[in-house]
């Protein structure tokens, strides 16, 4: 299957690898019905490993689906192609039309130390 995904304390991992154009809404479904999940995490989606490149209504379908995690915040990697980062900033676009603080990074370290930044500045405000 070219989604995997696995659940931390905090964070809720999706990889994407190949072409997995219709298999998120199908993970995220496996994700929500798993006994360690719980609203209000954060995702980081990876796409270094994705070779799809979806439209912009697929996008915006993907982040409508996302939006269902109830999630407050995701960061998106990405490869560090013009193609990979537009896709990246693309959907970053329509994550914070749903709702959802979002960024782009093509380094795995930096965005998980943007998601602790961030998940330290939500629980004091919470």
């Amino acid at each position: 299957m070219p989604l995997h995904w696995k659940i931390g304390p905090s964070v809720i991992w999706i990889r994407i690898e190949g072409y997995a154009a219709y298999g998120l809404r199908e993970t995220i479904a496996q994700v929500m019905a798993s006994p360690l999940y719980k609203p209000n995490q954060s995702l980081l989606l990876d796409r270094t490993g994705a070779t799809d490149t979806p439209s912009s209504d697929e996008l915006r379908m993907r982040a409508r689906e996302i939006r269902n995690l109830s999630l407050y915040q995701c960061a998106i990697l990405v490869g560090a192609k013009p193609q990979d980062l537009q896709f990246g900033r693309s959907l970053r676009e329509f994550l914070k039309s749903e709702g959802i603080g979002s960024e782009v990074f093509t380094d795995a370290a930096e965005a998980k130390r943007w998601l602790s930044s961030e998940e330290e500045k939500h629980a004091k405000t919470v």
